[in-house]
């Protein structure tokens, strides 16, 4: 899948790929003939750490360095 920067004067293009882990929500149409992976939920805590988003990249971090 080809992603570009819906600003003109961005210019950025990538590539990214789509991989279904696991099902959340069942289809009303099931095949009985298709079996995959339900998710297990998970409550998170209410006081626990927010991760970092995986493209943080420390940039903000290297320009109060500045």
């Amino acid at each position: 899948m080809v992603l570009q920067c819906r600003n003109l004067e961005c210019g950025w293009t990538g590539v990214a790929s789509i991989i279904i882990e696991r099902t959340i929500v069942q289809s009303a149409m099931a095949d009985p003939r298709i079996t995959l992976p339900i998710a297990i939920t998970r409550r998170k805590s209410a006081n626990a750490p927010t991760p970092a988003p995986a493209n943080d990249d420390g940039l903000e971090v290297a320009a109060e360095a500045m």
